[in-house]
């Protein structure tokens, strides 16, 4: 009678003797799996870097103008809420400086409470002013720079980019002096991820008088060249390569399967000496989950591969769709290997041996 220590060990010499053709069988798991495996999480990491796009072009961006009936708490407040990732009241063309370095030059200055910097991406360093790139390049200066506007002397905080990609222009050149959050400000501009234009009543509550003023309300998006919309979960669910963990649980099923039916004389000459059928289970499992250890190395390489432009928070979100590639071969070449050993009769040994 074999017990389950030497169930174990006769799969182990299987493979060293190369039994049943491991080699073969370990490069068609792996192949099928990092071929599927690196299909979805490429389709997965591609989506999330449009979404990145969209977020960072200004798309998620909404504003509200109201000319001078903003105000500017109630819409600094806007950021508590939930998707919000930023809310700044902003004041554009209010006027203009000139640096003492190019005093015939004359720069826009926008007036914005301090959350615009979750917007436009700045990083302030401290007190100062926030100068887009191209205001910094051509003035000469950077963080940490002394700047003189109309004789005032100030210090640059921060440096933004704003990039001609399809946004509204107004903040492309110009310094932008973060004030308190209190009176009327032209706008009020809002982040959020996922869009959810359900924020658009408390935006628009953001006005002092929002019902007699409502012909002077007008909302719009910061960049809408790349659409008013990102269906990041619809695109997810539709996206071309999401069967394929319902393909690497057929794959698996296929080649567990053909694996051991192939072996079936050896299956019933061993059933037939006495060997009982859950002994054979067991070595088939040992042989099948070393094997698909294989697939596993392979495929978590494929997939950190895939991922490798995405920063560590979003690889991490992403590289669960390789699991679920690779569980679902691996449960597929499991029961295909238990079907097919518990499909082998002693009785057909004759048969098995005709047709071998």
């Amino acid at each position: 009678m074999m017990n389950a220590r030497d169930a174990v060990t006769e799969g182990w010499r299987n493979l060293v003797s190369g039994t049943g053709r491991p080699l073969a069988v370990a490069m068609a798991l792996t192949l099928c799996a990092t071929v599927l495996l690196g299909l979805d999480v490429r389709s997965v990491a591609l989506l999330v870097t449009r979404a990145h796009a969209f977020q960072d072009a200004g798309g998620s961006t909404l504003i509200l103008e109201t000319g001078q009936q903003v105000d500017a708490a109630a819409c600094q407040r806007l950021a508590s809420l939930t998707d919000v990732q930023g809310a700044a009241a902003v004041s554009l063309g209010s006027r203009t400086v000139h640096p003492a370095m190019l005093p015939q030059q004359s720069v826009p200055l926008i007036r914005a409470t301090a959350s615009m910097a979750d917007i436009v991406g700045a990083h302030p360093d401290g007190a100062g002013v926030w100068l887009s790139s191209e205001a910094a390049e051509s003035l000469g200066v950077g963080v940490g720079s002394t700047l003189v506007l109309d004789r005032l002397t100030t210090r640059v905080a921060a440096v933004y980019a704003y990039p001609e990609d399809g946004r509204r222009p107004g903040l492309g050149y110009a310094v932008i002096e973060p004030v308190p959050a209190d009176g009327a400000f032209d706008e009020c501009w809002v982040r959020s991820w996922p869009v959810n234009t359900a924020i658009i009543p408390a935006l628009t509550a953001t006005a002092f008088h929002p019902a007699p003023e409502q012909s002077q309300r007008h909302f719009s998006q910061l960049n809408g060249s790349l659409g008013a919309d990102f269906k990041g979960a619809q695109e997810l669910a539709q996206r071309p390569s999401a069967p394929t963990p319902l393909a690497a649980l057929a794959a698996g099923l296929l080649i567990g399967y053909a694996a051991w039916w192939l072996r079936r004389l050896e299956l019933a000459s061993a059933r037939h000496a006495g060997v009982p059928r859950r002994a054979s289970w067991l070595t088939a499992m040992v042989e099948q989950l070393i094997l698909l250890s294989v697939a596993w190395v392979w495929g978590a390489a494929v997939a950190l591969v895939a991922v490798r432009d995405l920063d560590s928070l979003d690889a991490w979100q992403v590289l669960p769709f390789a699991a679920r590639v690779l569980l679902a071969i691996t449960l597929g070449a499991l029961l295909g290997s238990t079907i097919a050993v518990v499909s082998v009769k002693e009785r057909q040994l004759f048969d098995y041996f005709k047709g071998r």
